[in-house]
């Protein structure tokens, strides 16, 4: 099983973004929890021999937003509707900050910048 190899497998701690597939909402959130994660979660099909829900589902370190499920057009061939699962999350990636050339103040007034610019994208939508 996926999750059974997730929580046995110490270099999924590093993660930022996990996608899962097919994925219920028992397993989603032990792994948000085991690991430290945020999780997005729009139950789609239902396993009638089981009597459990199934879908996709998106964990991340960051915070998410802007969250959305599209229900797409077309049902499968047994007549199951299909999603996609949507959202924001801001991640920054930051080329040499820690540079030795560069003072702690100016790598300190980056790091504001930074911060700044996620309080502002805070404030905005992007449907708007």
């Amino acid at each position: 099983m996926a999750i059974s190899e997730l929580l046995g497998d110490s270099s999924f701690t590093h993660m930022d973004i996990l996608l899962l597939q097919e994925a219920n909402s028992k397993s989603v959130i032990k792994i948000a929890n085991q690991f430290g994660l945020n999780y997005l979660y729009y139950p789609i099909s239902a396993n009638k021999s089981s009597n459990s829900e199934f879908s996709n589902a998106i964990l991340s370190k960051n915070k998410i937003t802007e969250e959305n499920k599209l229900i797409l057009p077309h049902k499968k061939q047994n007549g199951r509707i299909r999603n996609a699962t949507h959202c924001i999350i801001n991640i920054y990636s930051i080329h040499h900050m820690e540079t030795i050339i560069m003072s702690r103040d100016k790598r300190m007034a980056q790091l504001d910048a930074i911060i700044l610019d996620l309080q502002n994208k805070r404030h905005r939508s992007c449907y708007s």
